[in-house]
């Protein structure tokens, strides 16, 4: 697993600690992949490349993480 991996991993697991109904959505989506963390960090990287100008992107950690929220909160 790679840092960024591992941050993603660490952030999602503390706000399903405090949210009951993410919780559930983002327990059962690692149940059914192995590699939801991984997707979840394609799905980050692919919003970010869309941002980019020139090839290059400056993403608050704020939207990041949100990204990683609504990959798990949408189906």
């Amino acid at each position: 697993m790679s840092t960024f991996e591992k941050i993603i991993k660490d952030y999602l697991e503390k706000r399903a600690k405090g949210d009951a109904i993410f919780a559930e959505k983002f327990i059962e989506r690692c149940r059914k992949d192995a590699k939801a963390i991984e997707g979840c960090c394609a799905y980050i990287t692919a919003e970010a490349k869309k941002k980019a100008v020139k090839g290059c992107a400056v993403i608050a950690d704020d939207e990041v993480f949100g990204w990683a929220m609504h990959y798990f909160d949408e189906n």
